[in-house]
């Protein structure tokens, strides 16, 4: 039920762009965020768990919400970061702010580490050729999340960033062989619905 709510980061993350960059969004962006959080509801969250108000008013929903309000505030702090570099090429721009947020995370996570988990820092530098590949990769694609960003609103690009859970449904089909649902495939429907929106009537 936590990670259900935490997919409502697209509606906090419009909801937040407003009020920080004053950034609005139009009907249809608003139909396709509606549409594609249904479809992750769907998704994230198979009947029968809980019963009632319960089901709903837990600390488990209460941790979702919060955790997709952070996610949205982070998004938005992005792009008001990079939008705030107004000269050079929105590329450059998006891989500064990159560096930036990239340097202080590693930081912080590495006074953790040395304090709450003595010695994993050096297990990271012992096992450097995997954990390069992984830090490689993870790089990339915070280029591209930091990148769309930077040239469109947040909540559009949290909305369209969705489509990496069609492409967890097919691959469980077709390479793992795993049973669907009715529910899971009108929840994926929702989603590709939603992300057609996006890219069909919005500029």
């Amino acid at each position: 039920m936590g990670i259900t709510f935490k997919k409502t980061e697209t509606i906090q993350t419009a909801l937040v762009g407003g009020i920080v960059l004053g950034e609005g969004i139009s009907g249809y962006g608003l139909l396709a965020l509606l549409i594609g959080l249904v479809g992750i509801v769907i998704l994230s969250d198979p009947p029968g768990k809980g019963d009632g108000w319960r089901r709903f008013f837990n600390r488990s929903a209460c941790l979702g919400m919060a955790s997709g309000a952070l996610f949205g505030m982070s998004a938005i702090g992005y792009r008001g970061a990079s939008l705030a570099l107004v000269d050079g090429h929105f590329l450059l721009r998006s891989v500064f702010t990159l560096m930036c947020v990239t340097i202080f995370q590693s930081i912080i996570m590495a006074v953790w580490l040395q304090f709450r988990e003595a010695g994993e820092i050096g297990k990271v530098v012992q096992h450097w050729r995997v954990t390069s590949l992984v830090g490689l990769t993870g790089m990339l694609g915070s280029l591209c999340w930091f990148t769309a960003f930077t040239l469109q609103n947040a909540a559009y690009v949290k909305a369209l960033g969705q489509v990496e859970l069609i492409f967890s449904f097919c691959a469980s089909y077709f390479i793992f062989n795993e049973a669907t649902t009715r529910r899971e495939v009108m929840g994926i429907v929702l989603i590709v619905l939603s992300i057609v929106i996006l890219v069909l009537f919005l500029k």
